[in-house]
């Protein structure tokens, strides 16, 4: 059963823009004062895009922390994540292991499925296309060829440490729902990953374990869809 629904008109909205913005994260990993000049910027974005020529796959494990307005305290998950090929699945683990949502961005379309609700949310993302079909106000820069397009829509400030190196991104335009992105990386991987909304919300992102270039068994970018799952495209309205 399909349904179609607005923005405004499903509770799941919010989590599925976090889901949809550290998926989107994990895709810059591959395509890509202690204040640093723009020199120095431009030096260490230029060295992370060369590096990242010679990903052609990543499987990692992660922990990420959800801080929402709506939650009485954080919400903690564990996830897997698996890319190769312009294709990207992620599956989220609650506290007790069972599956909360498992998400797969393929042939430019992205779903995320929710086992227990048996809902499945479907986005048009088209190929090759930036965040703006997201309606966050601000195209993002994790569909970027490269690390350095994010300075086209964000401003870029690098923080050298001694042992890692720490991004901040803030958003040009004023309408993004992106207060700050913060990334901290250790030669060139993003090991933590920040984001603050506008609206207080804040999504923190720690990697586990990483492996690239794996091999990547067939069919495993697919998604199970239990039978009776409701199918809903957030953002159309519904079809007479």
């Amino acid at each position: 059963m399909e349904e179609r629904s607005t923005l405004g008109g499903s509770s799941l909205i919010p989590h599925s823009l976090f889901l949809i913005h550290y998926s989107l994260f994990f895709l810059l990993l591959l395509r890509i004062s202690n204040a640093s000049t723009p020199t120095e910027l431009d030096s260490f974005l230029d060295a992370w895009a060369e590096k990242a020529k010679g990903v052609r796959s990543l499987s990692l494990r992660f922990r990420q922390e959800k801080k929402l307005r709506i939650l009485r305290r954080p919400k903690i998950s564990e996830g897997e994540l698996l890319y190769a090929g312009e294709q990207l699945w992620v599956r989220m683990r609650g506290r007790t292991g069972d599956v909360e949502s498992e998400l797969l961005l393929k042939d430019g379309e992205l779903r995320i499925l929710y086992p227990r609700l048996k809902r499945l949310e479907v986005l048009d993302v088209g190929e090759g296309k930036s965040g703006k079909g997201f309606g966050v106000g601000t195209s993002i820069p994790f569909f970027a060829g490269d690390p350095r397009e994010a300075k086209r829509d964000y401003e870029v400030t690098l923080e050298r440490r001694k042992e890692s190196d720490f991004l901040t991104l803030t958003p040009r335009a004023e309408n993004a729902r992106v207060k700050r992105l913060e990334l901290e990386l250790v030669d060139f991987e993003v090991r933590r990953y920040r984001q603050l909304e506008k609206n207080g919300d804040e999504m923190h992102f720690e990697v586990l374990s990483v492996e690239i270039n794996p091999e990547v068994p067939e069919g495993s970018f697919e998604l199970k869809v239990p039978r009776g799952t409701r199918i809903v495209r957030p953002g159309r309205r519904k079809r007479n």
